[in-house]
């Protein structure tokens, strides 16, 4: 019997985006058995964007993308979750060959790859400082995670109530934990960079930093560091 997947979508305030995401999903060429569009409590037009769409929605008052996730998890029946912030795009085959990957390597816990950038606007974004940005590189933001449910479970949810560097410290724990990964070597994400992304916040960048010293800390107890 072959595996489920399940797309989890998190949205506060993406009317503007959110169509073309869900476009890119629908697109695949594995098509997903569910796509989960959890509203984190929007004031525009994203809940009916998900209407249209048929997705599978489900709401909560503003909590932030942590708790968002979590929420839209604890509803999905995949034995893969696929993540997908509302404001980026998947090529047609990112399900598929993230599938493939992981059947191929049993020993990976959840599957990467590699993203390019889509710049909003003329001009890009104030925060975006990197130089060379023709080619792709590898990707570690949740759009481009496909993660095994057991190892959901093994590593647990995201931080509750962490609105910044929950991405960072959810795979800092599963590094800590053991659990590997493997990296296709293709762009299964198109990365849209705006001035609104949330890791162009100076506080995103003290939330890395607090993520680290909590792994390393968490390290030294278990003898490691």
């Amino acid at each position: 019997m072959s595996e489920r997947i399940s797309v989890i979508v998190p949205v506060y305030n993406a009317e503007a985006y959110l169509a073309e995401a869900l476009d890119s999903v629908l697109a695949q060429t594995l098509r997903a058995d569910e796509v989960i569009v959890v509203n984190d409590g929007s004031t525009d037009g994203s809940v009916a964007i998900a209407e249209r769409y048929g997705a599978t929605l489900v709401s909560q008052p503003n909590s932030g993308v942590s708790d968002a996730r979590n929420f839209a998890i604890s509803h999905a029946t995949g034995d893969y979750l696929a993540l997908l912030d509302a404001d980026d795009i998947w090529p047609e085959t990112k399900l598929a060959d993230q599938v493939d990957a992981l059947r191929e390597h049993p020993e990976a816990g959840y599957a990467l790859g590699y993203q390019r950038y889509l710049f909003e606007g003329d001009q890009r974004a104030n925060w975006f400082v990197r130089t060379y940005v023709e080619n792709s590189e590898p990707g570690y933001s949740p759009s481009v995670w496909m993660l095994r449910r057991s190892t959901w479970d093994q590593v647990g949810i995201f931080e509750p109530g962490r609105r910044l560097g929950e991405d960072i410290d959810w795979l800092a724990r599963a590094n800590d934990l053991g659990v590997t990964f493997h990296m296709v070597p293709k762009v299964l994400l198109v990365r849209r960079i705006h001035e609104n992304n949330l890791t162009g916040l100076p506080e995103t960048r003290r939330a890395w930093l607090s993520v680290l010293r909590a792994s390393a800390a968490r390290k030294r107890a278990m003898g490691r560091g």
